[in-house]
Protein backbone atom coordinates (compact mmCIF):
# COMPACT_ATOMS: atom_id res chain seq x y z
CA UNK A 1 0.00 0.00 0.00
CA UNK A 2 1.09 3.22 -0.82
CA UNK A 3 -0.57 7.05 0.23
CA UNK A 4 0.05 10.00 -1.72
CA UNK A 5 -0.50 13.57 -0.34
CA UNK A 6 -1.27 16.79 -2.17
CA UNK A 7 -0.78 19.68 0.36
CA UNK A 8 -1.13 21.98 -1.73
CA UNK A 9 -5.01 20.74 -2.62
CA UNK A 10 -4.77 19.47 1.36
CA UNK A 11 -5.78 15.87 0.63
CA UNK A 12 -4.62 12.25 0.39
CA UNK A 13 -5.80 9.05 -1.55
CA UNK A 14 -4.18 5.55 -0.64
CA UNK A 15 -3.68 2.81 -3.56
CA UNK A 16 -2.82 -0.44 -3.64
CA UNK A 17 -0.81 -2.72 -6.25
CA UNK A 18 -3.30 -5.75 -7.53
CA UNK A 19 -4.26 -7.35 -10.36
CA UNK A 20 -6.57 -5.75 -12.82
CA UNK A 21 -7.08 -7.74 -15.38
CA UNK A 22 -5.67 -11.09 -16.17
CA UNK A 23 -1.82 -10.99 -15.96
CA UNK A 24 -2.33 -6.86 -15.95
CA UNK A 25 -1.53 -5.51 -12.47
CA UNK A 26 -1.97 -1.82 -11.48
CA UNK A 27 -2.68 1.03 -8.84
CA UNK A 28 -5.89 0.98 -7.66
CA UNK A 29 -6.98 3.76 -5.27
CA UNK A 30 -9.09 2.53 -1.73
CA UNK A 31 -12.05 4.47 -0.78
CA UNK A 32 -12.63 8.39 -1.20
CA UNK A 33 -9.31 10.87 -0.86
CA UNK A 34 -9.44 12.43 2.62
CA UNK A 35 -9.47 15.79 2.57
CA UNK A 36 -8.68 18.81 5.03
CA UNK A 37 -11.08 20.33 6.21
CA UNK A 38 -9.36 24.14 6.23
CA UNK A 39 -7.43 25.68 3.33
CA UNK A 40 -3.78 26.03 3.33
CA UNK A 41 -3.00 23.89 5.74
CA UNK A 42 -1.11 21.49 4.26
CA UNK A 43 -3.20 18.30 5.09
CA UNK A 44 -1.33 15.76 3.42
CA UNK A 45 2.24 17.24 3.88
CA UNK A 46 3.11 14.45 6.39
CA UNK A 47 1.38 10.35 6.22
CA UNK A 48 2.43 6.84 7.97
CA UNK A 49 0.77 3.95 8.38
CA UNK A 50 1.30 1.02 11.01
CA UNK A 51 3.00 -2.08 10.57
CA UNK A 52 -0.14 -3.85 8.98
CA UNK A 53 -0.41 -1.29 7.24
CA UNK A 54 -4.25 -0.82 8.25
CA UNK A 55 -4.48 2.40 10.38
CA UNK A 56 -3.10 5.67 9.10
CA UNK A 57 -2.29 9.26 10.39
CA UNK A 58 -2.32 12.00 8.18
CA UNK A 59 -1.04 15.07 9.43
CA UNK A 60 -1.72 19.06 8.34
CA UNK A 61 1.58 21.14 9.75
CA UNK A 62 -0.23 24.84 9.41
CA UNK A 63 -3.86 24.18 10.24
CA UNK A 64 -4.83 26.48 12.67
CA UNK A 65 -7.15 25.77 15.47
CA UNK A 66 -9.09 27.87 17.45
CA UNK A 67 -8.18 31.24 15.87
CA UNK A 68 -4.58 30.46 16.86
CA UNK A 69 -2.16 30.06 13.68
CA UNK A 70 -0.18 26.86 12.57
CA UNK A 71 -0.99 24.65 15.81
CA UNK A 72 -1.04 21.90 13.39
CA UNK A 73 -3.48 18.84 13.23
CA UNK A 74 -2.99 15.05 13.10
CA UNK A 75 -5.96 12.47 12.06
CA UNK A 76 -5.84 8.92 12.75
CA UNK A 77 -8.30 6.62 10.14
CA UNK A 78 -8.95 2.59 10.41
CA UNK A 79 -9.99 1.28 7.22
CA UNK A 80 -13.72 0.24 6.81
CA UNK A 81 -14.07 -3.04 4.55
CA UNK A 82 -18.06 -2.92 4.32
CA UNK A 83 -19.34 -1.74 1.06
CA UNK A 84 -18.45 1.98 0.42
CA UNK A 85 -19.40 2.05 -3.13
CA UNK A 86 -18.04 -0.26 -6.38
CA UNK A 87 -15.64 3.09 -7.20
CA UNK A 88 -14.10 2.44 -3.62
CA UNK A 89 -13.51 -0.90 -4.16
CA UNK A 90 -15.72 -2.15 -1.02
CA UNK A 91 -12.95 0.15 0.84
CA UNK A 92 -13.23 3.59 2.61
CA UNK A 93 -11.50 5.24 5.32
CA UNK A 94 -13.27 6.54 8.70
CA UNK A 95 -11.49 9.05 11.20
CA UNK A 96 -11.19 7.40 14.49
CA UNK A 97 -10.95 9.64 17.59
CA UNK A 98 -10.78 13.20 17.73
CA UNK A 99 -8.00 15.21 15.40
CA UNK A 100 -4.60 15.48 17.28
CA UNK A 101 -3.53 19.20 17.56
CA UNK A 102 -0.97 20.94 18.44
CA UNK A 103 -0.65 23.30 22.18
CA UNK A 104 0.59 25.88 21.40
CA UNK A 105 0.87 28.89 18.10
CA UNK A 106 3.36 27.10 15.78
CA UNK A 107 3.88 23.47 16.84
CA UNK A 108 3.28 22.67 13.68
CA UNK A 109 2.87 18.79 14.21
CA UNK A 110 5.61 18.39 11.17
CA UNK A 111 6.61 14.56 11.62
CA UNK A 112 4.31 11.79 12.63
CA UNK A 113 4.90 8.00 12.94
CA UNK A 114 2.59 4.84 13.98
CA UNK A 115 3.51 1.63 15.42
Amino acid sequence: MVAIGNPSREEVAAYVYKECSTNAFCWIQIGDKLTSDQLFDRFGQSIAFNKASERSIVGAPFHSVDGIEKKGIAKICDPITSDCGTSNNGHCRKQIGQAITGDLEYDALCSISLS
